[in-house]
C-alpha cells in the first residue's frame, strides 16, 4: 500500500482518525470500502476539507482478504505512529477507560494477551480505547484509537489474524477525552496458584521495562525523561500477575480508585556533548601509565537515589548506586575548543567510591569490576 497527500474530496476515499490524526484510505470499489467502514466504524470521520494524508488499498474491488485486512491495519497504525513520533510516548499496549476518561494501558509483547484482555474487560464495564498502540501526549492526553481487534486464528501460522470491529464484539465505547492514569505490564501465568496481584515498579525499573515496548522512542527530545513521567504521575507503572483476563478487572478498578502514592523523585541526567570525533583525546599513552576514563555520549538518562538508567543508542543501561557514583566522577567528553580532556583514573574513582559509600577492603576490585561493566555497556570509554 502506498501513502501520499491528496486534495479532497475524492471518490472512493474513507477517512479514519488514527491516533488522533486524520488519514484517508482510497479503495478501488465500494465493497472493500464498506467492509473497512464497518470494521473501523469507531474511527470513521467526515472527509475534511483541503489535503489529507492517504494510503491506497489494493487495486481489486473485491472484499479484502484476511491478510490484506491485516496489512491495512498495520499500515494505518504505522502511519499514525510516524505522524505522532517525536510528540508522544507510543506504547505497545491495549487501552481501557473509565467514564471519567481515565485510561489504563496494558503493556505486553505481541501475542501474549493484550487483545484478549482488552476484549474481555471492555465487555465488563471498561471502555475500549485500543488493542495495539496507546499514545501519551506531553500533557497526559491519550487520543482514542478504537481500531478493529486483531484476533489470532491459528497461533502456528504467522500473522494469521482476523480483524473484528469493537461494535461487532459488543465492546463498551470510550469517552472522547482521555488521559493516562496507569500503566500495567501484563505477565500471564495460566498455572498461577492463588489470587492475581499487582506490584508497583520503582521509576528506574519501570523505565527499563518499558523501553522495549515503545515505538519511535528516540525521536523524543528526552526519551527516558518522558517515560519516567509515566512512572511518577497518577497511579504509576505496575506489573500484573494473573491467570485469566477476567481476573484483571477488580485489580484495575482498585488501582484506579486508590489515591496516588508518592514515589522516588526522578531527575534527568545532564547529558555529555555528543561527539563522534575523539581525535582531541590523549593518545600514545605510555603503557605504564594508569588507565583513564571519560563518559561516552548517551541519548538520555534519569537518576534517583537508587541509581540511574542511561539510554545507549536504543538500549537502556541500568546503573547501580556504585555505577552512578563512578559515572558522576568521570567527566564528559568535552568540546575540543574547551581544552584537553581530564581523565579520571582508577585511583581517582576508588577514592570517589569510598567517599560516597564508605571504605571497603575490596574497594579497588569492586570498582574495577564496575568500570569493566560500564565500559562494556557503552557508557564509559577507557583510554
Amino acid at each position: 500500500m502506498t501513502e501520499r497527500a491528496v486534495d479532497l474530496p475524492s471518490d472512493g476515499l474513507l477517512c479514519l482518525r488514527v491516533l488522533g490524526e486524520v488519514v484517508g484510505v482510497r479503495f478501488a470499489g465500494p465493497e472493500p470500502r464498506e467492509q473497512v467502514r464497518a470494521a473501523w466504524s469507531r474511527c470513521v470521520v467526515p472527509t475534511p476539507r483541503g489535503r489529507v494524508r492517504t494510503i491506497r488499498s489494493e487495486q481489486s474491488d473485491l472484499p479484502l482478504t484476511r491478510p490484506l485486512s491485516h496489512r491495512l491495519a498495520y499500515d494505518l497504525t504505522d502511519l499514525g505512529i510516524d505522524l505522532l513520533s517525536g510528540r508522544a510516548v507510543l506504547l505497545h499496549a491495549a487501552g481501557l477507560s473509565r467514564p471519567d476518561g481515565s485510561v489504563v494501558a496494558l503493556v505486553a509483547a505481541s501475542g501474549t494477551g493484550k487483545t484478549t484482555a482488552a476484549a474481555t474487560l471492555a465487555r465488563g464495564g471498561l471502555g475500549y480505547v485500543t488493542d495495539e498502540t496507546v499514545a501519551v501526549l506531553e500533557d497526559g492526553t491519550v487520543p482514542p484509537f478504537p481500531k478493529p481487534l486483531s484476533i489470532v486464528v491459528d497461533p502456528d501460522v504467522e500473522d494469521d489474524k482476523v480483524h473484528v470491529g469493537p461494535d461487532e464484539l459488543g465492546l463498551a465505547p470510550c469517552p472522547e477525552r482521555l488521559h493516562l492514569a496507569a500503566v500495567v505490564l501484563l505477565e500471564r501465568d495460566p498455572d498461577l496458584a492463588g489470587p492475581p496481584w499487582l506490584k508497583r515498579l520503582d521509576p528506574l525499573e519501570a523505565v527499563t521495562q518499558l523501553v522495549g515496548h515503545t515505538s519511535a522512542l528516540t525521536r523524543l527530545p528526552r526519551p527516558l525523561v518522558s517515560l519516567a513521567a509515566l512512572a511518577v504521575d497518577g497511579a504509576g507503572v505496575h506489573r500484573a500477575h494473573y491467570a485469566e483476563a477476567e481476573d484483571l478487572e477488580p485489580l484495575l478498578h482498585a488501582l484506579l480508585d486508590a489515591p496516588s502514592a508518592p514515589t522516588t523523585p526522578v531527575l534527568p541526567v545532564v547529558l555529555p556533548v555528543d561527539l563522534t570525533d575523539r581525535s582531541h583525546m590523549p593518545s600514545g599513552r605510555d603503557p605504564a601509565e594508569r588507565l583513564g576514563y571519560v563518559r561516552a555520549p548517551v541519548a538520555d538518562g534519569i537518576r534517583t537515589r537508587d541509581g540511574a538508567v542511561l539510554l545507549v543508542g536504543t538500549a537502556p543501561v541500568r546503573l547501580s548506586p556504585l555505577g552512578l557514583t563512578l559515572w558522576d566522577a568521570v567527566e564528559p567528553v568535552p568540546d575540543p575548543a574547551a581544552g584537553p580532556v581530564s581523565l579520571a583514573d582508577v585511583d581517582d574513582l576508588v577514592e570517589a567510591a569510598e567517599r560516597e559509600h564508605g571504605p571497603h577492603p575490596q574497594a579497588r576490585e569492586l570498582v574495577g569490576t564496575a568500570l569493566d561493566a560500564l565500559v562494556a555497556a557503552g557508557v564509559l570509554v577507557r583510554t
